[in-house]
């Protein structure tokens, strides 16, 4: 079950999508990558994805792992793993690696 935050979140960005603010969107989603809680990331990603916001949530899988420290990153993909969201643990890997 999602949190009213949460739900009021998905709302502003169903809104901003509809009305075509893919800026507003975007800062949105950064501003929730720079400090969402590892735990709570999995959650967040899942219902991103299950209201029809997939962009919305490969966006926070990218800029999660280009914003936060290696140790958040880490604890990211932990919670991800352990929420059996393997696609997206490796999506957030992936875009962490600096060997590319």
């Amino acid at each position: 079950m999602e949190s009213p935050a949460l739900a009021a979140e998905l709302a502003l960005l169903h809104r901003n999508q509809a009305a075509g603010r893919v800026r507003d969107s975007y800062m949105l989603v950064w501003n929730k990558a720079r400090r969402i809680a590892p735990g709570d990331f999995p959650g967040t990603v899942a219902a991103y994805r299950a209201s029809g916001l997939e962009e919305a949530a490969e966006a926070l899988v990218r800029t999660v792992a280009v914003e936060r420290d290696v140790h958040a990153v880490l604890n990211i993909v932990a919670a991800l793993h352990d929420s059996r969201q393997y696609t997206d643990a490796q999506a957030v890997l992936t875009a962490a690696r600096t060997d590319l």
